[in-house]
C-alpha cells in the first residue's frame, strides 16, 4: 500500500508541474442530452500574454481527453 501511495504522489506532483507549465486546468464536463449524458475530461490552456507589450502569445485552447 505504501508503494501505491508513493506512485500516486509522484504522479500528482508531475501532473501539477505540467499544469503549471502550461497554465492549464482539468475539469469534468457533461455532454449530451438529459436522457443520454456522459462525462468528459476537459483540458483548458489559458491565454498567454506578453507582460511588456500585452500581445497575445497563445490563444485559449480547450480539448477533451
Amino acid at each position: 500500500m505504501a508503494e501505491e501511495q508513493k506512485i500516486e504522489q509522484e504522479f500528482r506532483k508531475e501532473l501539477q508541474s505540467l499544469l503549471d507549465k502550461y497554465d492549464a486546468e482539468i475539469h469534468l464536463d457533461q455532454r449530451g442530452k438529459a436522457y443520454m449524458e456522459y462525462d468528459v475530461i476537459q483540458v483548458t490552456l489559458n491565454e498567454k500574454y506578453d507582460k511588456e507589450s500585452y500581445e497575445r502569445i497563445r490563444p485559449m485552447i480547450e480539448f477533451d481527453l
